[in-house]
């Protein structure tokens, strides 16, 4: 985790709408489900805390 946020200090998803906001999580581009490849491999992107939940939520909303 300190590592992958060490090389990708910035939320991805408020760096697409040009703001600038520390990473604080490292999230699975998509849901590993219990995967344990996919879990410890990838892929991966750097989220703030804000962006992280809203995912996070939206997944659940799709059963994720």
């Amino acid at each position: 985790r300190a590592a992958f946020l060490a090389e990708h200090p910035w939320c991805v998803s408020c760096e697409r709408i040009g703001i600038m906001t520390p990473a604080e999580h490292v999230d699975h581009v998509t849901p590993h489900k219990g995967d344990p490849k996919m879990f410890w491999e990838g892929p991966f992107q750097a989220l703030c805390a804000s962006c992280h939940s809203k995912k996070t939520v939206e997944e659940m909303g799709r059963g994720g």
